[in-house]
């Protein structure tokens, strides 16, 4: 609870380190709060955790959201980045996360399109030129429909890689959002469990695939 709200000596998922990363503290945060429903579920009369949410996700946005975008990281007003662990707050229909915390996720990813080529959305500006197939849609899954424009124009940039012909690899974990190339999780092979501990390109076991999911997630809960 104590390094939720700032985050500091940790590596991402994406291999980012440094303190207070927004979307870092945003997966710390939805921590607590689950803590607070496994009390509810087991009918623990204790709401320690659940205010303690509260208070962090308010002190949250007082950090890092902006008129026209979330920063990435507190104080610095020119990063952004793909919030996309906002996603399971959106999923789980909690009630920590309003709809105009979403709308500045949108906002962001507006101003930032002109970064934005046919193959995706830039994954923060600390990785100019970096995109992520899975990242992308994930943070699609939590814009709301009224604005399925932005929403839409993520999706599609996914697409457009995904049946890409010239390229070996189209989906792999990051890949070049200006020309499409690869630049991990592909060209290497692993031996895996789904095929018999057979060697499988490492781009098959991309995150993308389970991403993709989410997105059919939203409508079956």
């Amino acid at each position: 609870i104590d390094n939720s709200l700032h985050p500091s000596e940790f590596v991402t998922a994406d291999g980012l380190n440094g303190a207070d990363m927004s979307n870092l503290a945003i997966k710390g945060i939805l921590g607590v709060y689950s803590m607070a429903k496994i009390n509810e579920a087991v009918k623990v009369s204790n709401n320690t955790y659940m205010d303690r949410a509260k208070q962090l996700i308010t002190d949250w946005k007082q950090l890092a959201v902006t008129n026209d975008h979330i920063n990435s990281v507190y104080g610095q007003s020119t990063s952004w980045g793909l919030m996309y662990n906002l996603f399971p707050a959106t999923w789980l229909n909690t009630d920590l996360i309003e709809n105009d915390v979403c709308v500045q996720q949108v906002l962001s990813s507006v101003k930032h399109s002109f970064t934005c080529s046919n193959f995706g959305l830039d994954l923060n500006s600390a990785q100019h030129g970096v995109a992520s197939p899975h990242w992308t849609l994930m943070t699609a899954a939590t814009i709301p429909d009224n604005l399925a424009t932005v929403r839409n124009q993520l999706i599609k940039s996914i697409y457009l890689q995904s049946f890409r012909s010239s390229v070996k690899f189209p989906l792999p974990v990051t890949y070049d959002s200006s020309t499409g190339v690869h630049i991990s999780g592909s060209g290497r092979y692993v031996a895996s469990p789904i095929t018999d501990k057979r060697m499988v390109p490492m781009c098959y076991l991309s995150a993308i695939q389970g991403a993709s999911f989410g997105m059919l997630a939203l409508r079956l809960v």
